[in-house]
């Protein structure tokens, strides 16, 4: 299943549950400035929490995470997901 999900600015937004059968996940970053991914609500843009970034039109995929899935950006953006 793919979807396009809006990410607010600063705010840290859980796009997927936990899914024990998750074998891969999918995250491209649509916009123009970087999307940071954690499997917390704790992600931030930068410090000492900061997330993995997605740069900008970039992809990245995680075969490891079947827990939740969170994403922060400093900007408005979208990002399109595809869970497997």
């Amino acid at each position: 299943m793919m979807k396009t999900i809006p990410i607010s600015p600063n705010v840290p937004t859980r796009v997927l549950a936990a899914n024990p059968q998750r074998k891969v996940v999918s995250i491209q970053n649509n916009g123009t400035e970087p999307v940071f991914y954690a499997d917390n609500a704790g992600v931030q843009t930068s410090g000492f929490n900061q997330g993995w970034t997605i740069p900008p039109q970039g992809t990245i995929e995680d075969e490891y995470n079947k827990g939740e899935v969170w994403l922060i950006a400093s900007n408005y953006t979208t990002v399109t997901i595809q869970e497997v």
